[in-house]
Parts: structure tokens; sequence; C-alpha cells
């Protein structure tokens, strides 16, 4: 995996979507979840085009979690995971805002389903040792 984007993942990423200061924390758990996700897609031998569609796809999904955690505090809580899932299932991923086009709100849905299949799979994994 190219070294600069998770570097970049990791260090831009959260500060991307930070409204207020409480913002941070919550952006730095999901870019550890989003990693994992983009490393497994990139060890799956994606095209590059494909993956870095994909992981515009997660800063996306990414900001569009903070805003919520944002509006609504009590999801600051959660573990990354659970706030993923919280708006990521098997149909794709949550409501992008009426500034979004059809195609970007598609564009996420393929990512959402990808995500959620790898976290559906992380889990039965863990089930199964």
């Amino acid at each position: 995996m190219d070294e600069k984007l998770l570097r970049d993942m990791r260090e831009d990423w959260p500060e991307s979507w930070m409204g207020v200061r409480a913002d941070l924390e919550v952006g730095r758990r999901l870019v550890e979840e989003f990693v994992s996700f983009a490393e497994f897609l990139d060890g799956r031998g994606y095209a590059k085009s494909t993956l870095r569609r994909h992981v515009g796809g997660l800063w996306v999904l990414g900001g569009e979690l903070v805003k919520r955690a944002s509006v609504e505090p009590s999801l600051r809580a959660l573990p990354a995971r659970a706030l993923i899932e919280r708006y990521v299932d098997e149909s794709g991923g949550p409501l992008l805002g009426p500034y979004e086009t059809e195609g970007e709100q598609r564009s996420l849905d393929a990512t959402c389903r990808l995500l959620w299949k790898f976290l559906a799979g992380r889990a039965e994994s863990r089930e199964g040792s």
C-alpha cells in the first residue's frame, strides 16, 4: 500500500473532518478502521483507480460520520466500528446531504457495501477462532 496515502489518511483526514476539537478523536478512531480496510483492498489486487475510488469513498464516509457525531454528541463515545455499523450495512452507507449528486451517493454506497462485507468477515473470523 502506498505509504504516503496511509500517512495522509492518518495525519490529514481527521483534521479535514473536524468542525470542533471533540471531532478530532472520532476521526482518528475512524481512520484506523479505514486503514485496515484500505490495506485489505490493496491486498486483494484491485486496480489503483478502483483503490483510489474506494479510498475517496472512505474520506466521504468519515466526514459524514464525524459530522453526525458532532450533531449528536452521544455518538462520539461509540467505538469506531460501532459508529460505522450504525450507518453502513449491506445496502450501502448514510444518505448524503442535498448538495451531493446521485453519482456521489452511488459511489459511497459501493464503498460502504465492500466495507460492510469486510467488517462482517472480520467478525466471523473472530467468532470462528
